[in-house]
């Protein structure tokens, strides 16, 4: 079966474009071909991939939510899990709307509690270079439709067709353009895109159909000139959903002013149609200009500032959809789920 598997990756296999790092932090680059007769080695065990809000990334046996034994600081949300097995398929998905493909059995392991110790940080482990960021996770064992909108307001379906290399692209995007949010497209009833100008629009998600990688997209909503969208959402029950939002003004040092921040029910937003104009979703006070952070989120939202300072999100009591905010002492940068 090595054998097999060894004249497989010497026809077909190309090299890894991931570097991965050693206990004693020295860089190695392993090929596709090494990859794919170690996963031959390798049990096949179940484990979980996890992404914290903070950008820590690792594999544990296994994850229950909410864990009392869990070493994470309570403020380092969990930005994504996935349930896989170690000789399976992870993507990560970047804003210039490339697929990294890893092994989940390549992806540190971090004990059963999550130890950050022992947990590397995501771009150094993808090798991200200047402003890509990564933008999601996805189980490429099991694939599915990913729904994901770009900066400037296009919104794409990709049709779950993924191709067996360690890098592919899943949206063609235009120049200067990038991804800023994606998820698993599942049961999504709406979609919600909210910018920098303070505009919320949520739309019936059937109106996107699946296209393949290479397509381009559709309007997702009508900006405004020198706007932005900041933050994209797919919702399955709007009654159960979130609306955080964060402004400011846009002359004051990033990370210094927290500015102001709003709570507010996805329910209290009216529904219209796709690329149509969306409604306020906070109203500015003082001298703010901008929203420097939304996300839409379900169920308990756990919130950090860039340095890993935690945000009660609680203390902030829910507001109407086009209310102003309150005052935050620190700029936030992530919110999570417990």
């Amino acid at each position: 079966m090595a054998e097999e598997l060894q004249a497989v990756a010497d026809k077909y296999g190309d090299a890894r474009r991931t570097q991965l790092i050693d206990d004693a932090g020295e860089v190695k680059a392993v090929s596709n071909a090494k990859a794919i007769a170690s996963g031959a080695e390798l049990a096949d065990t179940e484990c979980s991939i996890l992404l914290t809000s903070s950008g820590l990334l690792g594999r544990t046996p296994a994850y229950v939510a909410g864990e009392p034994g869990s070493k994470r600081k309570r403020h380092d949300a969990v930005a994504c899990h996935i349930e896989t097995s170690t000789r399976k398929d992870v993507g990560f998905l970047t804003s210039t709307g490339r697929m990294v493909r890893i092994h989940a059995g390549d992806i540190p392991p971090v004990g059963d509690s999550f130890d950050p110790s022992a947990a590397i940080k995501v771009h150094e482990f993808l090798g991200l270079k200047g402003d890509e960021k990564l933008i999601g996770v996805f189980d490429l064992a099991n694939p599915a439709e990913i729904s994901l909108a770009t900066a400037q307001g296009v919104i794409k379906r990709v049709a779950a067709d993924f191709p067996a290399k360690d890098e592919f692209e899943m949206i063609s995007l235009k120049e200067g353009d990038r991804v800023i949010g994606a998820e698993v497209a599942g049961d999504a009833k709406e979609y919600v895109l909210v910018t920098s100008d303070a505009q919320l629009l949520r739309f019936d998600a059937s109106s996107v159909r699946a296209t393949g990688r290479a397509a381009a997209g559709i309007a997702g909503i009508n900006l405004s000139h020198g706007a932005a969208v900041i933050s994209f959402g797919v919702v399955s029950d709007a009654d159960s959903v979130q609306v955080i939002t964060a402004a400011k003004s846009g002359s004051t040092l990033a990370g210094i002013d927290g500015g102001s921040l709003k709570r507010s029910m996805l329910s209290e937003f009216p529904a219209k149609g796709r690329a149509t104009g969306g409604v306020r979703a906070h109203k500015f006070i003082r001298n703010e200009d901008h929203l420097y952070f939304a996300r839409v989120i379900s169920g308990e939202p756990l919130g950090a500032s860039a340095d890993g300072k935690p945000i009660d999100l609680n203390a902030f009591e829910l507001a109407k959809r086009d209310a102003s905010g309150s005052s935050l002492d620190i700029a936030i940068a992530s919110v999570g789920t417990r």
